[in-house]
């Protein structure tokens, strides 16, 4: 993955007190049950799951406390199929790291810099990571049910097929993320950001968009059915084959709807009626007639 000058973006005021930590000292540690891993520097691009005891280690992982990370500076670090529930990481540096498959089931990473970390297929349920700066970072498959992501920066995320329900993505920015596919129903994305995002196919099914942003997002195929569209903003979005069936206060999101492509968009006869007589009063402000 190409780190293009993000990699030097680290708030140096945590870590200046860290310290300098061998891969080999940081297995050695857990190998002894040492848990406390927290203002550490741990060499740059470790290899964890390429060492030759990795196997080992993951057996050890499992039945070993949770492993506190916070403030710590892991950059870059391998760790393939890692088993951390409930890791301790608040603020926790780990951009650019391989954690591909990881399970971090209910992981308390508030405030942690994951930019560019590549979490494809990753199992983050119930994870707290509020605030977190997940931006340009890979989570295609990634599982974060019920996980927090108040106020998270996903920008240019990849979250193709990930697992979303009953997340809670209040204020975070999704601005171009890419969520083709992903389930998101009954999630909380209450004054979100998802300008330009695509979400193709996307299941968002009784989810809460109050106050959203989705000016220009691709919603085609994706299903909404339920979802609360209160103040929602669809200014230049695709809705070509969406499912608005049942959609709440509808209405109060429709100056930015007549701005949206339709195409075989599914709705009631209630939406429909809404739709319509948007259009036409729209049209009719819009047209002088001068005999």
């Amino acid at each position: 993955m190409q780190k293009n000058g993000l990699e030097g973006e680290v708030r140096m005021t945590i870590f200046k007190q860290g310290k300098w930590m061998s891969g080999e000292e940081f297995i050695k540690k857990l190998f002894n049950g040492e848990t406390d891993f927290s203002r550490i520097e741990l060499e740059k691009n470790f290899d964890l799951s390429g060492h030759p005891s990795y196997s080992k280690l993951l057996e050890v992982l499992r039945t070993a406390s949770p492993i506190n990370i916070s403030y710590s500076k892991l950059e870059g670090i391998e760790a393939r199929n890692i088993y951390l529930p409930h890791v301790i990481g608040e603020e926790a540096y780990l951009a650019w790291a391989n954690l591909v498959e990881a399970n971090l089931k209910g992981a308390k990473l508030r405030g942690a810099d994951l930019r560019g970390a590549d979490l494809r297929g990753a199992s983050l349920p119930w994870a707290n990571l509020e605030e977190a700066n997940l931006r340009g970072a890979y989570l295609g498959e990634a599982t974060l049910y019920g996980a927090n992501l108040k106020k998270a920066n996903l920008e240019e995320a990849d979250l193709e097929g990930a697992v979303l329900v009953e997340a809670n993505l209040e204020k975070a920015n999704l601005e171009k993320a890419a969520l083709v596919g992903a389930n998101l129903e009954k999630a909380n994305l209450e004054k979100v950001d998802l300008r330009e995002a695509l979400l193709e196919g996307a299941e968002l099914r009784g989810a809460k968009l109050v106050g959203a942003n989705l000016k220009k997002a691709n919603l085609e195929e994706a299903d909404l059915e339920g979802a609360e569209l209160k103040g929602a903003n669809f200014t230049g979005a695709y809705l070509g084959r969406a499912n608005l069936r049942n959609v709440k206060n509808l209405e109060s999101a429709i100056s930015g709807i007549i701005d949206s492509i339709f195409y075989k968009t599914k709705v009631t006869s209630k939406e429909k009626k809404i739709i319509k007589e948007s259009v036409e009063n729209q049209l009719e402000r819009q047209l002088i007639v001068k005999e």
